[in-house]
């Protein structure tokens, strides 16, 4: 041995009789072997669960968060658990009481269950440092995992959450408005309204729900031809004429739900427009009302919606296809021709006062059993185009018990609707001058 080899084999044999040497020493190659024992145990349960356990993880930004928690509300593991959240839910078909139904649900941590058979491990998490602007608390998560590779036993469980969260949806109208930047539910969903109840002059309603159908059944037709699959209707005229409500039947007739914008709402810019008019949900049709209010606020220092933002939301590059819109608008004249032109408003309608047929025919729906003659008196009392159909509807609500007294008070009521028009044209002209 050399002599170099010599002196640092007895240095380390000086060093090992020193005790501290000896306990550090003990200790580095214990931790040594720890660490590549929790490695090994590391990469062994990776494997594990690659290969045994699949999980999912869903968002509450997304729509299926609110299918899981109502899924989980009744489910048989939330009758016997001890933690739980709460969640309120309003049934449309519930009119006799404004109460909610109360629905409990799994709280945040880990909850373990079975669902048909196999093994459920559900972890339900929560970001306080991250605000979900949908609902205005914090971002959640909900993790599920069960064991095996086979995707199908989880994707089962994730349909049957969706079945029952739209079961209750089943032949209803839902309606969406904006919630910071994306679609969320306005109240509850309700009862499609018939399209007999919208009475219209002859040959609207029949047009427009002929126009739809080919719509709808003519996408790869448009594909063909290269044409954007898209479909923009406007309805001017008189406010209370019948637009909106013929809008609301048209939905619930081709079992659509409804996505209303409102173009004067706070914080409504072009870069919210764009993103809701690009994503509804589907089977829903787009309503912009009182589309005029855009036109005003195109000069406007103020305005939060450029012209040129709502076109491009409408027909851009992004634009959604096989998208149905409809506009709105009192003030016709205002709105401007690009707003106007082919490829965003295809087809035009306009609604004016009441018809002689239509008061004939909102009378007869109101008092189905009431004589020809009636109707005629009623019609001959009441002028030609002098009362919009919501005035008209609301007369006969009051009067909806009898019919002879309808025709009694109707007179008073056109009285007063000749009061109402003078005091309004004599305040247009001291505006005027």
């Amino acid at each position: 041995m050399s002599h170099g080899n010599l002196v640092v084999s007895n240095l380390f044999k000086d060093l090992l009789r020193v005790d501290y040497f000896k306990s550090g020493l003990a200790l580095f190659l214990l931790y040594s072997a720890l660490n590549v024992f929790q490695r090994g145990a590391y990469n062994v349960a990776r494997r594990i669960k690659s290969s045994c356990v699949l999980s999912v993880q869903i968002d509450s930004k997304d729509e299926s968060y609110r299918w899981l928690l109502e899924w989980l509300g009744a489910h048989p593991y939330s009758q016997h658990a001890t933690e739980l959240n709460l969640i309120t839910s309003y049934e449309s078909d519930n009119t006799s009481s404004t109460r909610p139904k109360v629905i409990f649900t799994p709280a945040i941590g880990n909850h373990f269950f079975n669902y048909k058979g196999s093994f459920v491990w559900m972890n339900r998490s929560r970001d306080s440092n991250l605000t979900d602007l949908t609902n205005g608390g914090f971002i959640e998560s909900i993790t599920v995992t069960m064991l095996g590779k086979n995707r199908k036993q989880i994707t089962n469980l994730i349909n049957d959450a969706m079945d029952l969260y739209y079961a209750k949806d089943e032949g209803k109208t839902v309606v969406y408005t904006n919630c910071g930047g994306s679609w969320g539910r306005t109240g509850s969903p309700r009862a499609p309204r018939p399209l007999a109840s919208v009475i219209l002059p002859e040959g609207i309603k029949e047009n427009i729900l002929l126009d739809i159908k080919k719509f709808l059944h003519n996408s790869k037709w448009y594909r063909d031809m290269g044409i954007p699959y898209r479909r923009g209707y406007l309805f001017y005229g008189h406010p209370g004429s019948g637009k909106t409500s013929l809008i609301y039947a048209l939905a619930g007739e081709f079992r659509m739900n409804i996505c209303i914008v409102n173009l004067s709402e706070k914080h409504m810019n072009d870069e919210t427009l764009n993103q809701l008019l690009n994503s509804a949900p589907m089977r829903s049709v787009l309503v912009l009302e009182d589309i005029d209010a855009a036109f005003n606020q195109r000069e406007g220092d103020s305005a939060t919606v450029t012209f040129s933002g709502l076109l491009n939301a409408l027909d851009g590059i992004a634009a959604q296809e096989g998208k149905i819109l409809f506009m709105t608008t009192n003030k016709i004249e205002v709105l401007d021709p690009a707003l106007t032109r082919p490829g965003r408003v295809d087809v035009s309608y306009f609604f004016g006062l009441a018809s002689r047929t239509q008061v004939v025919e909102m009378f007869k729906r109101f008092f189905p059993t009431a004589s020809l003659s009636m109707s005629k008196d009623f019609v001959s009392i009441l002028p030609e185009e002098s009362v919009t159909m919501a005035e008209l509807q609301g007369f006969l609500l009051k009067n909806r018990e009898n019919a002879a007294n309808a025709i009694s008070n109707l007179p008073s009521f056109v009285a007063s609707l000749q009061n109402k028009k003078l005091k309004n044209a004599v305040a247009e002209e001291t505006t005027d001058s």
